[in-house]
């Protein structure tokens, strides 16, 4: 559901919380931690996070 959420938008955090009413921040903090790791989410130096732009992952062509 986050995801769907900074599909529409980038958002800061306290307005995700405030979105996802009743789940915890911790839980919400670990899935964009895990998120930001993956590469999945990108957060600005304002601290907004949004999705990662699909133009980012890029497929390496493999040595011979």
């Amino acid at each position: 559901m986050v995801f769907d959420l900074l599909r529409r938008e980038p958002m800061k955090f306290k307005d995700i919380l405030q979105a996802m009413g009743g789940v915890s921040d911790h839980a919400i903090r670990t899935l964009l931690n895990n998120a930001l790791a993956k590469g999945e989410v990108v957060r600005s130096s304002t601290f907004v996070y949004s999705l990662a732009p699909s133009s980012s992952v890029v497929a390496q062509p493999e040595a011979a």
